[in-house]
């Protein structure tokens, strides 16, 4: 991916959480969640990911599992995600570079884009 390909406001039916260290919209770590599932985006710099931009994604559905709406959804699946993710990292060698915190405490969404 590269940084014009993030998503970088929220929309009527997805949520975008940052979840970097620093914060800043548009920039890895990121989730993109709603309802039916969430996309979370990690930059893992091992292997080739030294001189290209790798990203490591996790995506959880639900859309299957239950069609329940709920406005907590999107936040209770990026916050699931970001264990597996974080696990992930761990086992690739690379969980001190995707400048994710290994807790997430309270998540604000970007805005919607109008």
């Amino acid at each position: 991916m590269k940084p014009s390909e993030y998503e970088t406001s929220s929309s009527e039916s997805r949520t975008v959480f940052p979840l970097s260290k620093n914060g800043k919209p548009g920039q890895l770590p990121y989730a993109s969640a709603s309802d039916a599932g969430v996309w979370l985006g990690l930059r893992c710099p091992v292997g080739p990911g030294k001189q290209g931009d790798v990203v490591l994604s996790v995506n959880t559905l639900t859309s299957r599992l239950d069609s329940y709406r709920n406005s907590d959804k999107p936040e209770l699946l990026t916050r699931i995600s970001h264990s597996a993710a974080r696990k992930l990292a761990e086992q690739m060698g690379c969980a001190s570079n995707i400048a994710s915190p290994e807790k997430l405490e309270h998540l604000l969404p970007l805005s919607v884009k109008s």
